[in-house]
């Protein structure tokens, strides 16, 4: 049904092998072996999509169930299943040379272009289906605030800095994030439209991992950090600069106890852990997603041995003579602080 090396999207029930959640296995009255009328059928699963419609103004194959008109059922070398490239896509039914299709776009025709940079192929609230978060200049269609006249161009970043000026006092910051530090506006932030916040060219989470690829593994991880299973990472890096290591938008002690309130608590603990009392969290911890309980970065007793020596004479003393390599640390001690010696758990056995 597809070549996988050729193809850039998959539709999720061929990729999970499901083909009967969208054909009949033994026959059926229509093409396809299909159970139902197209013009309802994707809505099965694409439940959002048919809500929306009653809320906004909708492309015609949306309203017409024409899911086929524009999208692969089973794969496609184009996003998002599409039959083909998007700008020549459109202009299969938009006529990108004639006077209307000119006029509403000032002068410019459609060749080559991502129609979806400012309309939303699907539904939008705004007529023409234009995204809802619009550039001050686009919305006023004050195309010369930007582009050199007659022309498509655009010298980026200094055209951008002219309006957002706060922006350019990052340029001076310790860590710069390449993107912004190459100019490259446009790489993150769509100029003209989109559904996105901060013009934002795709989600937040969406948007990061394009390039950050290594953090899509990392954000499905059986533990993960919250930010990072909520798409919210500039919740933790300033997407622009920064005076932190990795455009952390704080120190790493202030960073993580803006959420985790018990680290101010454990401070107070008359033995404090090592790497707690020196805000190194990422010592013990990862970041953005863990395999472990607790985000560790391997598992107990690993993750210790990893600084303690249990083959040294005063460590075995401590633990009365006896082998602890397959023990687990924090039955009886607190990875953090604690107010007895040792970092002992504050509730003891009394034989203990």
């Amino acid at each position: 049904v597809t070549d996988t090396e050729s193809t850039n999207s998959i539709h999720a029930p061929v990729t999970n092998g499901k083909c009967s959640d969208c054909h009949l296995p033994h026959g059926g009255q229509r093409s396809g072996f299909l159970p139902e009328v197209t013009d309802q059928f994707c809505y099965n699963c694409h439940k959002d999509l048919k809500d929306a419609i009653a809320q906004g103004n909708a492309h015609e194959p949306v309203v017409d169930g024409d899911c086929l008109e524009c999208h692969l059922p089973h794969s496609s070398p184009q996003q998002s299943l599409l039959a083909s490239e998007v700008s020549l896509l459109c202009l299969e039914c938009h006529d990108g040379e004639s006077d209307e299709f000119m006029e509403s776009h000032l002068g410019q025709t459609g060749d080559g272009v991502d129609c979806r940079k400012c309309h939303h192929p699907h539904v939008a609230e705004e007529p023409k289906l234009i995204s809802a978060n619009q550039h001050d200049p686009f919305e006023g269609r004050a195309c010369d605030a930007c582009h050199i006249p007659s022309s498509k161009a655009v010298s980026e970043p200094d055209v951008c800095l002219e309006c957002h000026t706060e922006t350019k006092l990052a340029f001076s910051a310790t860590n710069i994030h390449t993107a912004f530090g190459d100019g490259e506006c446009s790489s993150c932030h769509n100029p003209h439209a989109t559904r996105h916040e901060h013009l934002l060219n795709v989600a937040d989470n969406k948007l990061c991992i394009s390039c950050h690829t290594e953090l899509q593994e990392e954000s499905q991880m059986v533990n993960g950090h919250t930010p990072v299973k909520n798409g919210e990472c500039s919740k933790c890096h300033n997407p622009h600069a920064s005076e932190h290591p990795n455009q952390l938008v704080n120190s790493v002690e202030e960073l993580c106890s803006n959420c985790h309130d018990q680290v101010s608590q454990w401070s107070e603990k008359a033995v404090v852990h090592d790497p707690v009392s020196k805000n190194e969290c990422i010592k013990c911890h990862k970041v953005h997603g863990s395999d472990f309980e607790g985000m560790i970065n391997e598992p107990v007793p690993g993750l210790c041995f990893s600084c303690h020596n249990s083959d040294d004479d005063g460590f075995s003393d401590a633990h009365g003579g006896r082998s602890i390599n397959n023990s687990n640390c924090v039955a009886c001690h607190d990875p953090h602080a604690s107010a007895s010696k040792g970092l002992l758990r504050e509730n003891k056995h009394d034989p203990f």
